[in-house]
């Protein structure tokens, strides 16, 4: 039986070299290969925990508000996703890391696929809310601002311009958002290609706190996730741009 490969060409922004990658429609392979510091599949409940796939870090599941088994982003795996109500509170806490303090270049990964929109769509969380939001912070897209988009917040929470944003999502459909950070430049990526560039140096400051995807940790009700989550992955890196194209290659 002959698999029918796609061949990728895209460009790496470390140094605009043109590269070509073979898609092979394995994707978790593709994401394992660079080396995630935290992989979260929710390919099934295990409990009131999600599993991550470095065997690192473990999630918690919220109580309530969540649907497991729903329908996964990846074309060619039957790994399943997780729905989410966006009530407050639901969604899913990790213990504290991945503070990406000063300018330490990461990477942060996931598909989405929203239904609704509310608030401000908390996507990834990670900032301290007793002060005054120091941290970093994913937000998908809502009510109160509907592009996707990233802020680095420093010392007593300013963001200082270190923000790059995208586009805004369209509902019932899976999207690849990823933000990567080199030291110098911040950048979003939908469906494998760049929507956004903004060069910053600015300090983020460590929030030192556990972590929450689908909501927000201390902003009140309606910020969350209405839709489903899959495949959520955050790197001690900044992945390239021709690694973030063949990531979502490799899920058609």
């Amino acid at each position: 039986m002959l698999l029918a490969l796609t061949l990728t060409a895209c460009v790496d922004f470390d140094d605009f070299t043109p590269c070509f990658k073979t898609a092979n429609h394995d994707y978790r392979g593709e994401v394992l290969a660079n080396e995630p510091g935290v992989y979260l599949r929710f390919a099934d409940a295990r409990g009131a925990k999600a599993a991550d796939e470095t065997a690192h870090f473990e999630g918690t599941f919220s109580s309530a508000g969540i649907t497991y088994g729903a329908p996964g982003a990846l074309k060619h795996d039957t790994n399943a996703a997780i729905t989410l109500s966006g009530d407050t509170g639901v969604g899913v806490s990790m213990p504290k890391g991945f503070d990406f303090a000063g300018q330490q270049p990461f990477s942060i990964e996931l598909w989405v696929q929203q239904t609704e929109k509310q608030g401000f769509g908390f996507g990834v969380d990670h900032e301290n809310w007793a002060q005054s939001r120091e941290g970093w912070v994913v937000l998908l897209g809502g009510l109160q601002g509907p592009s996707v988009g990233i802020e680095r917040r420093g010392i007593a929470g300013g963001v200082n311009g270190s923000v790059v944003n995208g586009p805004e999502l369209s509902l019932n459909e899976w999207h690849h958002v990823v933000f990567t950070y080199d030291g110098k430049t911040l950048a979003s990526y939908v469906d494998g290609k760049v929507t956004g560039l903004n060069d910053t140096d600015k300090a983020l400051a460590a929030s030192e706190v556990p972590w929450f995807i689908g909501n927000c940790i201390g902003c009140g009700s309606s910020n969350g996730i209405i839709g489903s989550l899959d495949e959520v992955a955050l790197y001690e890196h900044a992945l390239p741009a021709c690694s973030v194209a063949a990531h979502y290659a490799s899920a058609q």
